[in-house]
């Protein structure tokens, strides 16, 4: 029978359909490729909360992410590498590496620089004691959050654990612990009471049996930071740490006060600094004598904003008049205390690391990674790290999808950007490879301070009564390729090169009651004590070589109110300072007077 010609092609396409599946049968198809994970950035993460280099070892570095865990450098900060990536903890509150042992790190987990509720909390404290190859657990589990651990000068295995707590509500696992068996057992030896925590910590590196500590009352809810109380005092210990007296009177600020950080000159023991929250009272405090009296040698203002989210400060171990303090600014003083200018080393800065055996060498850490320097500020270098905090994560329809939001997006729209170009240009060349636009280093120049005055004074400078943080904008051509990660198949190769540039700049030139609650026994477990594997990173990170430029464009941020707010709980003997979030017309409406 003739077949017409529908019925020819009819056959045709039923016979090209049955052909293909056997065709996939035949495995001649490639498989699909499976799913992996890759780096979308960005590409400058958030905070370094903390900082510690290897005495005299201009080579070694190590730095503690807010929510990133431990970082390593071993060519003076040119390549970085996570170090603690098998441990259960990110959030990074305090490093110190022991004087008399460089090869025992220790780790203290919880970010103490507490801007909100939210943070990441910690599990307690880790020792390495093969340079950060591996890793211990060794207790102190329920302190929350730890933001500084002091070693002895010369024997490793005392070592004291400033811990905050967890600062949402009361507690016991608050104040100064010290062990003396290099963390097997503990002993908390200075308690306050369960709503104040530990907030400074300084050794004399000439006397380690003399410590002094800034014990700090703070509440943290959703809506408020309730920071300072009565709780809130500073102390010392002369007996190496076993018996605590809270210092007051003799020129220091009168209770309620707020956070407190202190230190102690290298060259002059008896030379002591305490930078303190209060309210009208003054902000830094000097003493000559060893801790016995105090002038108040500081009223400005901008270095006690915020407090919460600051409060350090630091003497250089060369030059007793020299005081860096660590704000939403940096501030440097050469005469003792008595007039601070702003240096640019950071914005939103946090910890500070001097090398005791070269006062020239510095590291400052702020938010938006960590600032170097072996001149003394004459050149520095920024380190940057893709350790980006992020609150959530959300995707669209888009391909490649856009991410956000992040912690610090300093232009959500031009990030996004910077992604999707680099996401074409991969495209076009067939490669991994991920680059995005690298700002510098932020350059924050408010106001010169009121030098040390009458409060009243201090109170009508405009830097006073409210403060923002500026910062500069990207510079130009400051893009750089950051290596992606392993391909499936792949072993690691180690560090891969990320090219950097460097500039020059020079910066613009006892009434003491007694604490007499004994030291509490707290033993580690053996079920606490666990021990962490290396473990060899796919790629690590470079840091971008740059000194901060000023503008004379700044985006303006709102911080906190012009000057700490008494709370309308003061007729409870319970007088706070408060800081809301928002701009200062918000926070009236949420209730601040």
């Amino acid at each position: 029978m003739r077949m017409s010609r529908w019925h020819i092609c009819l056959i045709s396409i039923l016979l090209g359909a049955s052909a293909a599946p056997a065709q996939r049968r035949g495995g001649g198809a490639a498989p699909q490729e499976p799913l992996r994970f890759r780096f979308m950035g960005p590409a400058v993460g958030n905070r370094i909360a903390a900082a510690a280099g290897v005495p005299g070892d201009p080579k070694v570095y190590y730095a503690g992410a807010a929510s990133g865990g431990v970082w390593k450098s071993t060519d003076g900060g040119e390549r970085w590498a996570p170090v603690s990536d098998s441990l259960p903890a990110a959030a990074i509150g305090a490093l110190a590496v022991a004087p008399s042992d460089h090869n025992t790190v220790w780790a203290g987990t919880g970010e103490a620089w507490a801007i909100r509720d939210s943070d990441m909390m910690g599990d307690g404290i880790y020792k390495s004691t093969d340079a950060g190859q591996t890793w211990t657990h060794m207790g102190l589990d329920e302190t929350g959050r730890i933001g500084r651990i002091v070693v002895h000068p010369t024997n490793p295995e005392i070592v004291f654990a400033c811990a905050l707590g967890r600062a949402t509500g009361p507690q016991q696992e608050r104040g100064v612990f010290r062990t003396a068996d290099g963390g097997r057992n503990w002993q908390r030896v200075l308690f306050a009471d369960p709503n104040t925590g530990c907030s400074g910590l300084a050794i004399d590196p000439n006397n380690p049996s003399v410590l002094f500590a800034g014990m700090w009352q703070v509440e943290m809810h959703t809506y408020a930071m309730y920071s300072g109380g009565t709780g809130s005092a500073l102390y010392v210990s002369r007996d190496g740490g076993s018996t605590w007296k809270r210092l007051e009177g003799q020129g220091l600020p009168k209770s309620p006060v707020g956070k407190i950080d202190v230190a102690i000159a290298r060259t002059n023991s008896k030379r002591v600094y305490a930078l303190i929250q209060t309210a009208d009272q003054g902000s830094v405090w000097r003493s000559d004598d060893g801790g016995e009296t105090w002038i108040t040698s500081s009223w400005a203002r901008a270095l006690i904003g915020r407090a919460g989210y600051y409060i350090r400060i630091e003497v250089s171990p060369s030059n007793p008049d020299e005081v860096l303090v660590a704000n939403s600014s940096f501030w440097q003083s050469t005469d003792g205390g008595k007039t601070f200018r702003t240096v640019p080393w950071g914005g939103d800065t946090h910890d500070i690391w001097i090398d005791p055996a070269n006062a020239d060498r510095i590291l400052v850490t702020h938010d938006a990674g960590m600032y170097m320097t072996t001149d003394h500020g004459k050149t520095s270098n920024r380190v940057t790290m893709p350790i980006g905090q992020m609150y959530h994560v959300s995707v669209d329809s888009d391909v490649p999808p856009r991410r956000g939001p992040t912690f610090r997006a300093r232009s959500p729209a031009g990030a996004e950007a910077a992604v999707e170009a680099a996401a074409a240009a991969r495209a076009a060349r067939g490669s991994t490879d991920w680059a995005a636009a690298n700002p510098v280093s932020p350059s924050p120049t408010p106001p010169t301070p009121t030098s040390s005055g009458p409060p009243a004074t201090a109170a009508k400078s405009p830097a006073m009564t409210r403060e923002r943080s500026s910062r500069a904008p990207s510079a130009p051509g400051s893009t750089r390729s950051i290596p992606s990660p392993t391909s499936p198949g792949t072993a690691a190769t180690g560090p891969r090169p990320w090219p950097s540039t460097r500039s020059t700049t020079t910066p613009s030139t006892s009434a003491a009651s007694t604490f007499s609650k004994p030291p509490t026994a707290v033993p580690v477990g053996a079920s606490s004590v666990r021990t962490f594997p290396p473990r060899t990173p796919a790629a690590s990170f470079l840091r971008e070589e740059s000194c901060p430029t000023t503008s004379a464009s700044f985006t303006a941020r709102w911080s906190s109110p012009s000057r700490p707010q008494r709370s309308k709980r003061a007729s409870s003997g319970r007088v706070r300072t408060t800081e809301r979030s928002g701009t200062p017309a918000t926070a009236a409406r949420a209730g601040t007077t």
